[in-house]
């Protein structure tokens, strides 16, 4: 999605409304999926640690455990990159705008 919207931009810096709305709708699309991922990723989150908190009561920690823990960093590492790409993207449309 990221090189799509790289490649929407240049083409729409070269003229053409086509373009512009074809990389509006793009960024539309990835401020969805960056809410979507952040709001998966604190879910995640949260329900592991509930796991993690009812393991520790037990005394166990069962090997799936460590899954889950792995899979919750990956959606975390995911919806981050997300955040961050729109938020430089947003920032430098912001100048731009200036």
């Amino acid at each position: 999605m990221k090189t799509k919207i790289n490649d929407l931009e240049l083409a729409a810096i070269n003229g053409g409304s086509a373009n512009k709305n074809q990389l509006k709708s793009a960024l539309d699309l990835l401020i969805q999926l960056t809410d979507s991922m952040t709001f998966e990723s604190d879910r995640a989150r949260d329900e592991y640690q509930k796991l993690e908190h009812e393991c520790k009561i037990e005394s166990y920690e069962p090997p799936e455990l460590n899954d889950l823990r792995g899979l919750c960093k990956k959606t975390e590492e995911f919806a981050t990159d997300l955040l961050c790409y729109s938020l430089a993207h947003f920032k430098k449309d912001a100048y731009q705008d200036r």
